[in-house]
């Protein structure tokens, strides 16, 4: 280079220089604003349409030469001040929209693989992102008050149960139990009678379909127990042997579909098995949460079983208790029962420890009550409390629980007990008091009118002429001294009212061929609720009492008390009536409603008992025909 390309150089660069420096003190030019602008625009992109802000950060801070703590810090100055957000709040609300996506997803294989995914582009394990996105599920949910008006009228209708007094539907009961105790036989005598629609124990059950999740017995067990408690392949059962938590979404579809009334887990601890997180973790818990909220929109109940801990609560987490709306607790107790703690309860059973007796024989539970009240004296108490409501004076007449112990002379927890074993069982009723704070019981003046009209009379009864009712006709000796014993009848319109004995052949042209009770006669404007005793052919809703010479039926019928038929005849199809013991003889010849006929046969149910048998229509004689 020559000297004079040399000063032209030197000139050169003296000139940009001085451009360098001029820019420097006069600010920055057009192109670099420019730039600057465009840095920015892409940076709020990437914060706010972008799934992976800080993986977009980083290509950012590449493609401009910029180190990432630059473009992070850029980026959080941004979002505080067109967004008014933290970065790592609007990262963390992206990841927990993709995980609401993720989790929609039926397949359950490719759920964890995308889950996985996930965990890897944000940098955290599967099990850190569940634990985030269950926290942010509760601290998100919508607060949204209502006034009491509001809430008053979104729930203001009573409540449904599946068994009278004990379960509600669109509940989850947690069973526990130790193993070899009984849960798993004690809920399938349950699922037996919802199935069939026959009380359970006494208590009214509302007939449906189940279905039974079971995952820890095997399939031949399964099988066996079905037959021992009498479940028929034509009864609405349907059972699913391959379902994990992981397909709840499955699950959702199948109850939103075939609305069962009784959805059965056994046990929590098969269908979580391929869970990650340990008994011990609260995200252990969060099956029975999203099974609690399908219980509440579809109006099923689930019925969950699950194991007991050293103390006697259910095993694992504190988070299971708290994710259910009832809590049953069993052990075994002395001479073959088993003790029943209701541990925990929303609408359902109260408090308290409930003891059962369990027949080895039959695999069946037999309540005996509460503990520490005697079964009999329970009893008598639920019946004193029915017949004093039922009683002209009281009729129609809602009373409190202190008032009933104050007119019987009981005891208040007493009285408040039997209250409501007896309605629970349907042999009174009851409704809230004027405050709507406490509930009181009543027997309604006609058991099939609404409470609503509780202050209606009876209509008149309609007397047959004497023309109509053929003489009696001939019965064993023990069957006409049990007719004259039954004193009270229980039918569908006049609840429990006491009638007279039969009348004989010889008395008929007497006076009249109706039989009134003695406080009948000093009532005169309860005249009219009679009682005949006819021997046509029954019909449905007939009131009616098995023949002392009848023969029981076993298709169809409720089991007996196995203890009361002799051995020799406990595998009969059909068994006489004159062989059982005395109290179950009793039982089956009290009165009874027809339920329904078929084929020569009826099936009747007992109105003090509950009890649902089959006699051949021969064998019946009816005490009143439904109105």
């Amino acid at each position: 280079m020559n000297p004079a390309e040399i000063r032209d150089w030197l000139d050169q660069a003296s000139e940009q220089t001085e451009r360098i420096y001029g820019a420097i003190l006069d600010g920055p030019t057009s192109l670099q604003i420019e730039a600057e602008k465009q840095l920015e625009s892409e940076i709020l992109q990437a914060v706010t349409n972008a799934k992976f802000t800080k993986l977009n950060l980083g290509q950012i801070a590449r493609a401009y030469g910029v180190g990432a703590e630059v473009v992070e810090a850029i980026a959080q100055q941004l979002t505080q001040k067109y967004l008014g957000a933290d970065l790592e709040q609007l990262e963390f609300n992206q990841v927990v929209k993709q995980i609401q996506e993720i989790e929609a997803l039926r397949d359950a294989g490719y759920r964890e693989w995308k889950l996985q995914a996930l965990a890897r582009r944000v940098r955290r394990t599967p099990k850190q992102l569940m634990e985030v996105y269950n926290k942010a599920l509760c601290q998100q949910a919508p607060v949204k008050p209502m006034s009491v008006a509001e809430f008053k009228a979104a729930h203001t209708r009573e409540v449904e149960w599946l068994i009278q007094g004990w379960i509600p539907k669109g509940t989850t009961v947690l069973l526990h139990a130790d193993g070899g105790v009984g849960k798993t036989l004690f809920v399938y005598e349950i699922m037996e009678s919802i199935l069939q629609g026959k009380n359970w124990n006494g208590y009214q059950v509302e007939q449906g379909n189940v279905l039974l999740v079971q995952l820890d017995e095997p399939e031949l067990v399964t099988s066996e127990r079905m037959d021992i408690r009498g479940i028929r392949e034509t009864d609405p059962l349907h059972i699913l042997t391959d379902w994990q938590v992981e397909a709840m979404a499955n699950l959702e579809t199948y109850i939103e579909q075939s609305r069962p009334s009784l959805v059965i887990v056994d046990s929590l601890t098969a269908v979580n098995q391929n869970c990650i997180f340990s008994e011990n973790d609260t995200e252990y818990a969060r099956p029975l949460l999203q099974l609690k909220n399908m219980a509440s929109k579809y109006g099923c109940t689930v019925f969950v079983i699950h194991h007991s801990n050293a103390e006697g609560n259910s095993r694992g987490t504190k988070a299971i208790h708290n994710s259910v709306s009832e809590v049953w607790g069993m052990t075994v107790a002395e001479n073959s029962e088993r003790l029943l703690r209701v541990q925990k309860t929303r609408l359902g059973r109260p408090p308290g420890r409930y003891t059962f007796h369990f027949d080895e024989a039959d695999f069946s539970f037999r309540y005996l009550g509460e503990q520490g009240d005697e079964n009999e004296a329970a009893s008598t108490q639920e019946e004193r409390i029915r017949l004093w409501l039922c009683d002209d004076a009281q009729r129609g007449i809602a009373y409190a629980p202190i008032e009933i112990a104050e007119h019987l002379q009981m005891s208040n927890p007493s009285s408040r007990r039997a209250c409501y074993e007896a309605w629970a069982k349907g042999m009174i009723r009851r409704r809230k008091d004027e405050s709507g704070r406490f509930y009181v019981y009543f027997v309604p003046l006609s058991s099939d009118r609404a409470i609503a009209s509780i202050k209606t009379p009876i209509a008149p009864a309609r007397s047959l002429p004497n023309d109509d009712i053929p003489a009696v006709s001939e019965e064993s000796d023990r069957a006409i001294g049990e007719n004259r014993k039954n004193l009270l009848l229980k039918n569908g319109k006049i609840s429990d009212r006491p009638i007279a004995p039969p009348l004989k052949p010889n008395e008929i042209n007497g006076k009249s061929a109706i039989g009134e009770c003695d406080r009948n006669s000093q009532n005169g404007d309860r005249n009219s609720d009679r009682t005949v005793l006819i021997e046509n052919e029954p019909a449905v809703n007939d009131i009616v009492i098995p023949f002392g010479t009848a023969t029981w039926i076993r298709s169809g019928s409720d089991k007996l008390p196995w203890k009361e038929v002799p051995r020799s005849r406990r595998s009969d199809p059909e068994i006489p009536i004159e062989v059982l013991g005395s109290v179950l003889f009793h039982e089956l010849q009290s009165p009874s409603k027809v339920l329904r006929i078929r084929n020569e046969r009826a099936t009747i149910r007992n109105q003090q008992t509950g009890r649902t048998s089959v006699f051949a229509l021969k064998d019946l004689q009816m005490f009143r025909r439904a109105e």
